[in-house]
């Protein structure tokens, strides 16, 4: 994907997302990390995902933080505690279930 590959061209700086895990950063500046949630994608056929992506300059650039459970339920205990849940859009894959903010 060519935002992954984007990504993984800028130098790294280590931090905690607003999301509270210890990662390292993209130096990009100013972000929003947001967890995608997906019902039984490719790489998970067998349930559910949660992959963490960081909104920059209008782009959702996706990392390698994910999250996988047999449930949505089990999947949504997984993620950090205060976020909020955002709906689907129509424009989604139809895979996105919906986004944690």
């Amino acid at each position: 994907m060519r935002l992954q590959a984007d990504l993984l061209q800028l130098p790294l700086v280590p931090g905690t997302c607003l999301c509270g895990q210890e990662t390292l950063f993209s130096k990009l500046g100013q972000h929003l990390p947001m967890w995608v949630v997906y019902s039984h994608p490719k790489d998970c056929p067998d349930g559910f995902m949660a992959r963490l992506h960081l909104a920059v300059e209008g782009r959702s650039l996706p990392t390698a933080a994910v999250q996988r459970a047999g449930t949505l339920a089990e999947l949504r205990d997984h993620l950090p505690r205060g976020l909020v849940r955002i709906p689907r859009t129509p424009q989604d894959d139809p895979v996105i279930l919906e986004t944690w903010l």
